[in-house]
């Protein structure tokens, strides 16, 4: 978008784009980062536009909940807001407000904790990483999805997407449902499984993509976790099973391995076809309480 407009005005050499965040709560706008014409993320290490540097008379701070100290670079914590911009509370709920307006126990600060992860770059400048209701816990690790939907949204052909925990098996299972501007969507499933293998932990590729017309969004245009993991999934031809090679050559030929790919089929609730006798139980989806 800020190219498009860069490349439309009839004022090239005057135009500034200005991208702003924040909270209602604190007055909507306390960040901000100018787009520069010809700035691209990419060239910069950026999957998207910087959520930026607080505005004059605000504070914006990535916060340990624990200890409440500052995160060092890279270190993924909470935004909280200080400043000029942060309300008082919220209105007749003094409950909620005694949860998300707090004062930092060494400055003596009146902060507003959002509720966003997010990260310090080096350079001074603000990542933000999704909701932290978006943490999630499987096979006893803590992933945040919004890692996830990271590195999907880094393929051009991705028009948006949403990581969740979906309960298709025995054990809880990390499915990311994708809109693409692509009719290729075999290849583009191959193409997000590496990019997945490659900048991911294992614990953390998902077990299956699953291709969209359109991700649901909300009145305001923020994702529609609720309504994407309310809906029935899709047939077992659209889960795509993440495998982990070539079957060829590989082929469940004995009497015993027949037995075994059926028992796998059951229990993973995938399609015989899928599984080979290079098949790892793990990869596509497994655990050790299957």
């Amino acid at each position: 978008l800020p190219g498009r407009i860069h490349a439309m005005s009839a004022n090239p050499t005057g135009i500034r784009v200005i991208s702003l965040g924040g909270a209602t709560e604190a007055a909507i706008w306390s960040n901000m980062f100018e787009v520069r014409k010809g700035w691209n993320p990419s060239d910069h290490g950026w999957s998207c536009i910087p959520y930026g540097r607080p505005l004059r008379n605000q504070t914006m701070y990535i916060l340990n909940d624990e200890t409440m100290e500052h995160c060092e670079p890279w270190v993924t914590g909470v935004i909280y807001i200080g400043g000029a911009g942060v309300a008082l509370g919220y209105f007749n709920d003094t409950q909620r407000t005694e949860k998300q307006f707090v004062i930092h126990p060494r400055t003596g600060e009146y902060l507003f904790r959002t509720g966003d992860l997010g990260r310090l770059r080096p350079e001074g400048e603000l990542e933000i990483l999704g909701r932290e209701d978006s943490q999630v816990k499987v096979n006893g690790y803590r992933i945040e999805l919004g890692e996830l939907e990271k590195v999907a949204m880094e393929h051009e052909f991705v028009s948006n997407c949403c990581a969740l925990v979906t309960a298709t098996q025995a054990s809880p299972q990390l499915v990311v449902f994708i809109a693409c501007v692509t009719d290729d969507r075999e290849g583009l499933l191959e193409v997000l499984g590496s990019s997945f293998r490659e900048a991911l932990p294992a614990y953390m590729v998902p077990r299956a993509i699953v291709f969209v017309d359109a991700i649901p969004l909300t009145s305001n245009g923020k994702v529609d976790r609720g309504k994407l993991s309310a809906q029935a999934l899709p047939t077992e031809a659209l889960l795509v099973p993440f495998d982990d090679g070539d079957g060829e050559g590989n082929e469940v030929v004995s009497e015993e391995e027949k037995v075994l790919q059926a028992i796998w089929a059951d229990i993973l609730n995938i399609p015989d076809e899928v599984i080979h006798g290079g098949s790892n139980f793990f990869h596509l989806g497994g655990d050790s309480m299957s």
